[in-house]
């Protein structure tokens, strides 16, 4: 591995050990003319230590009277991941480290630097299996916030929140949907292999021969936890109508809704706020999906019904804690505070009512959220019907929990507009 990528990725790491931030953005940082086996490099290491965090942090600290600098802190911790994931190239990774530190740092920060890190190895490996399956105990191990991990053994139980921990800890696998009824030979042929999920494939090969099915517009980079709120929208939808995308960006519920659906979709309304997420959503949607779908860049409460009107399904996919999908976005673990499921929730509960307001008679809400927090789910699909028994009635709901379904978390539920 080259200084080059190790340089960046301390450079990084260094960024979100000061102030936690989403790594898609701190990785925008990277120069423009990189080659891409460097950044690779780099986003393995970046994503790999923010991923063991504290646990790596806690090995090293075994070692350490005081915490060091920031900078020769995120260099320590690269070592540590790269020591913990390739215990054949140990004695290389050190070597590496020592030789990156002391061309930046003091020679005693260097002569540390080499006594720790040559320690490590015995150390990690001590710990990844010698630790207590307390709350304090399985938050060091799996590097999640304690607070976290409470919550989780409050709601499953130790056991079942170890498999959470263990999944989230796990690096996630490629998924995609196919988009075209013949797309499954090619798909094949590009190193994808079939899965339970109809439709999705999970990438087995080299990722060069993936990327021409994905140039190709075949398919779709998906995730199956996805599927179930595409599956409620679409039930409501044999006989054809409109559609407003709610949340809508990077537009794959909606792109594949658009493909798939056995009803004739006059139109797909897609909104989001404008900004960097809505010129991704314009991107996907011109690449991908048919010319019946309309951008609308807007806050959902600055939409009317007046201007829009109803739609035969609406479907709304909440902004959540990501809980569900911590194996895939790492970083928000570290992001949140405990404090901010109360405001998310209430967010929540806001945008489902004004979604509502969109539904024909007869028409279908679709409420999905990539958490498994039953606050976001159940709880703010109960209150919305408390408030609304009258007008709507729940048909069905779908819960994904990771540990269990092998794929991203989801929670998706359709509630029926009475006539």
């Amino acid at each position: 591995m080259s200084d080059t990528s190790w340089d960046l990725a301390a450079g990084l790491l260094q960024r979100f050990l000061a102030k936690p931030a989403r790594l898609q953005h701190l990785m925008e940082r990277l120069p423009i003319g990189l080659d891409d086996g460097k950044r690779r490099s780099c986003q393995w290491l970046l994503y790999g230590s923010v991923r063991h965090l504290s646990f790596l942090d806690n090995c090293l600290n075994s070692f350490l009277k005081k915490k060091p600098k920031l900078g020769l802190r995120s260099y320590l911790l690269l070592a540590s991941f790269e020591i913990l994931v390739r215990p054949e190239h140990r004695a290389k990774a050190v070597n590496h480290a020592v030789s990156c530190i002391r061309s930046r740092y003091s020679k005693a920060e260097a002569g540390l630097a080499n006594a720790v890190l040559r320690k490590m190895g015995a150390k990690l490996d001590e710990s990844l299996t010698n630790f207590p399956k307390t709350v304090p105990g399985l938050a060091i191990r799996y590097s999640h916030p304690e607070w976290m991990v409470k919550r989780w053994v409050g709601q499953f139980g130790v056991e079942e929140t170890q498999e959470l921990l263990a999944w989230n800890e796990q690096e996630p696998e490629l998924f995609v949907r196919s988009l075209e009824e013949d797309a499954g030979a090619i798909l094949r042929n590009a190193g994808f292999g079939e899965t339970a999920w109809s439709g999705y494939y999970k990438l087995e090969g080299e990722w060069s021969s993936a990327s021409k099915a994905l140039k190709a517009k075949s398919c779709y980079v998906q995730n199956p936890g996805a599927r179930s709120a595409i599956e409620l929208a679409a039930d409501s939808l044999d006989k054809g109508g409109r559609v407003l995308d709610l949340c809508a960006a990077p537009g794959g519920k909606g792109i594949v809704l658009d493909r798939v659906s056995s009803g004739e979709i006059s139109e797909i309304v897609s909104v989001d706020l404008p900004g960097p997420r809505l010129e991704r959503l314009r991107e996907n949607i011109d690449d991908f999906a048919h010319d019946n779908v309309r951008i609308v860049g807007s806050d959902l409460f600055d939409l009317e019904v007046e201007k829009l009107g109803q739609f035969e399904a609406v479907l709304l996919d909440a902004p959540c804690s990501n809980s569900g999908v911590l194996q895939r976005k790492i970083d928000a673990k570290w992001r949140q505070r405990e404090k901010d499921l109360e405001a998310v929730v209430g967010l929540q509960k806001r945008m489902i009512q004004m979604a509502s307001s969109f539904v024909k008679p007869g028409g279908m809400l679709v409420y999905s959220t990539c958490s498994i927090e039953n606050e976001e789910n159940q709880g703010v699909v109960d209150a919305f019907l408390v408030e609304n028994s009258e007008d709507f009635e729940m048909i069905k709901s779908v819960a994904h929990f990771p540990w269990k379904a092998q794929h991203d978390g989801a929670g998706a539920f359709s509630l029926r507009r009475k006539m």
